[in-house]
């Protein structure tokens, strides 16, 4: 008998570190796992004598049993689809627990168990089971659920700017991007710690001695020329406040969301011209910014010893590649379609607003165009507009209607959020999309100075070329339109290109 248990025990000490390693983790439940049996090993012989060391045994097994339970929390996956079965599984670790109980009693007092005694724990037992199974299927599947539970620092580290170029100062910059307000002097570029990213607002105007600054935020690694990374989606249309963001799009959620693995689309689509596209980003900023349409995201990799990009992660991206005259050539929305997408058509207004809107476009899309060839109507409307470098935040009705009938001068926001409203009443869904724009023919002089060393300092980046690399400032701030197109899905549309260029360098 001891031979087979030496046999058993080594066996069992085998699988256990084959599949869980020898990390401190396995050996410790490996350890638990061994004491309760030793334990329960001297409660049966000790015939009784061993009471102490039956109560000693059920706080073993216990732990046993919670890391049982644990297990179903061990990845997001396994979360999922544990969703279900988890009540059944805590139903079960909860009487196996007692009937452990029970059985420890029986042998720790087998002098007390007889008769009547014996009898009513059977009952207590042929009670209990049912029961139990019984409760596994009444209760909610949301009885238990799984929550990430965010533990913020205690004390916030003090603020690290970083020069980018290793010589203690930061790198000389023109300030003539999109979203940056130029001045009469060089910029800077530094790279700024992520505990500072609170409010870009105040850090797309920021200035130091009359010399504008932009901050690198992200080192994108990507083969593509350009990619709209965005992280907010406004789809609800509100009457006075314009666009507010969508309270049913789960990619507002995606940003924040936390991954123990990584995360699948669930609902991949089926759209026509896409194709998958793996981008690396290096980031200053917590959130994830992503390319639409987003089918998988690794889980954010913190790594504080390559500051200020102290943030990483991967994303597969399915970017269109349908060329403007397959797009202009696609059909109208089967009504079905439409009726799913009905929340991006909503039209708030009424009275002289209505008028002014349905006049606009009334004016510009023809009757037989392609829902693509009204959008194109409607930006090129933009020719005698003058577009601004900058980032409003002022999306309201009013603003809009202002910019659209009288100033006719903006910034991206003014230009993407009067292209949605225009869109709607020419008849196409549309939403508008904030994030930044990564782009080769944004890369200045200075951010591919930039990036040359930041790729000499930074191991990570030596796996990709400089070619394949491009740096995303606070300039590139920007915001766009998304328009629906049939067969094809949302597809991103540059409003400011064909207005009036900023004065400098647009």
């Amino acid at each position: 008998l001891r031979y087979w248990l030496i046999v058993a025990a080594g066996f069992l000490l085998v699988t256990a570190l084959l599949f869980g390693g020898f990390s401190l983790d396995a050996l410790s439940m490996l350890g638990v796992g061994a004491a309760a049996f030793v334990l329960t090993a001297l409660v049966f012989h000790t015939q009784g004598k061993g009471r102490i060391v039956a109560a000693l045994e059920i706080f073993f097994t216990g732990g046993l049993y919670l890391a049982f339970l644990n297990f179903s929390r061990s990845s997001e996956e396994i979360a999922r689809a544990s969703g279900g079965a988890i009540k059944i599984l805590f139903i079960l670790a909860v009487l196996s627990f007692f009937i452990h109980a029970v059985l420890l009693f029986l042998a720790s007092f087998p002098r007390v168990v007889k008769g009547k005694g014996r009898r009513n724990i059977l009952v207590f037992l042929l009670f209990l089971i049912p029961l139990g199974l019984v409760l596994s299927f009444l209760l909610p599947v949301d009885f238990i659920t799984h929550e990430v539970e965010v533990n913020p620092l205690s004390e916030q580290p003090d603020p690290n700017r970083r020069p980018l170029n290793g010589e203690g100062r930061p790198f000389d910059f023109d300030g003539a991007l999109r979203g940056h307000t130029p001045r009469d002097r060089d910029g800077e570029l530094e790279g700024m710690s992520p505990e500072n990213w609170k409010n870009l607002k105040n850090l797309r105007s920021s200035s130091r001695n009359g010399v504008s600054r932009q901050y690198a935020l992200m080192i994108v690694a990507t083969q593509r020329e350009t990619l709209y990374l965005g992280n907010a989606y406004y789809g609800d249309l509100n009457r006075e406040r314009g666009f507010l963001l969508s309270k049913e799009e789960p990619l507002n959620d995606l940003s924040t969301l936390r991954l123990i693995e990584s995360w699948r689309n669930p609902s991949p689509g089926r759209d026509l011209m896409r194709l998958p596209v793996q981008v690396k980003v290096f980031s200053a900023l917590e959130e994830k910014y992503f390319a639409y349409r987003p089918e998988g995201l690794s889980p954010t990799v913190l790594n504080e010893e390559e500051p200020p990009f102290i943030y990483s992660y991967e994303g597969l991206f399915a970017v269109s590649e349908a060329p403007p005259q397959m797009l202009s050539q696609a059909g109208r929305l089967p009504v079905t379609e439409r009726l799913d997408l009905a929340r991006y058509l909503d039209l708030p207004f009424s009275g002289e607003t209505a008028a002014v809107f349905g006049g606009y476009v009334n004016a510009l899309v023809e009757p037989g165009m392609s829902d693509m060839e009204k959008v194109d109507a409607i930006v090129d409307g933009y020719k005698s507009f003058q577009y601004e470098l900058g980032f409003s935040e002022d999306v309201s009705t009013a603003h809009i209607l202002e910019f659209l009938t009288e100033t006719k001068t903006g910034d991206c926001t003014e230009f993407a959020n009067t292209t949605a409203i225009l869109a709607r009443y020419a008849g196409v869904p549309s939403r508008v999309v904030t994030g930044f724009l990564a782009s080769r023919e944004l890369q200045l002089p200075k951010h591919v100075q930039g990036l040359y060393y930041l790729r000499e300092h930074m191991e990570p980046l030596q796996a990709y070329p400089l070619s394949e690399l491009l740096m995303v400032t606070t300039s590139h701030r920007h915001a766009w339109t998304q328009v629906y197109i049939a067969g094809y899905g949302w597809i991103d549309i540059e409003t400011t290109a064909t207005a009036i260029p900023p004065a400098l360098g647009g």
